[in-house]
């Protein structure tokens, strides 16, 4: 399934033209997620490349987001991946409330291309030690940092006056084990 991201109105899309996401279940547990971008890339800030680590502070630069959630449940996971080949994985009791290292069974294999065009980043997630329920809800989302210093927050909806996909209202997609692309 293809849904398209935008920006938040405070955070002009300077540099981008179009920004979508694709998913779909490789096999029960086994998320794919395609990140597709439509820019003026010589504008865009991109982290060095580096070795496919955990690591914190990915969103201050160039970082493409999944935040899920069991049905209407205050407990969340975000997790982060970096076009460098870093991630991190993270669990909340509630909003922004009690942050912890989410374990996974094996880090996401992150595969990540630019053109003078485009950037496309393809992340493959096994979410099998966590995915329990038939229906979750998620937010796709992303940080795009551009050579002058500037951010754009993009997501699927912006309910807030500030960008926050950590908010409840950003949770509006659902993800069946049954959607593909």
């Amino acid at each position: 399934m293809r849904l398209d991201l935008h920006s938040h109105p405070q955070s002009p899309a300077s540099v981008v033209n179009e920004f979508w996401v694709a998913y779909s279940w490789l096999r029960k547990g086994i998320l794919h997620i395609k990140y597709y971008v439509k820019a003026n890339i010589a504008s865009v800030s991109l982290p060095q490349k580096a070795d496919s680590v955990r690591a914190d502070g990915l969103w201050e630069n160039t970082c493409f987001e999944l935040f899920l959630r069991e049905q209407s449940a205050r407990n969340y996971c975000e997790f982060n991946f970096s076009p460098s080949g870093c991630w991190a994985a993270y669990q909340f009791s509630a909003y922004r409330e009690d942050m912890a290292d989410l374990e996974l069974a094996e880090p996401p294999h992150i595969d990540f291309e630019t053109s003078d065009k485009h950037i496309e980043m393809e992340v493959t997630l096994d979410l099998s030690g966590l995915v329990q329920a038939s229906s979750y809800e998620v937010a796709f989302s992303a940080v795009i940092a551009d050579k002058s210093g500037g951010k754009s927050y993009w997501a699927l909806s912006h309910p807030q006056a500030k960008p926050d996909f950590h908010h409840e209202g950003s949770f509006t997609h659902q993800l069946k084990a049954a959607d593909s692309l």
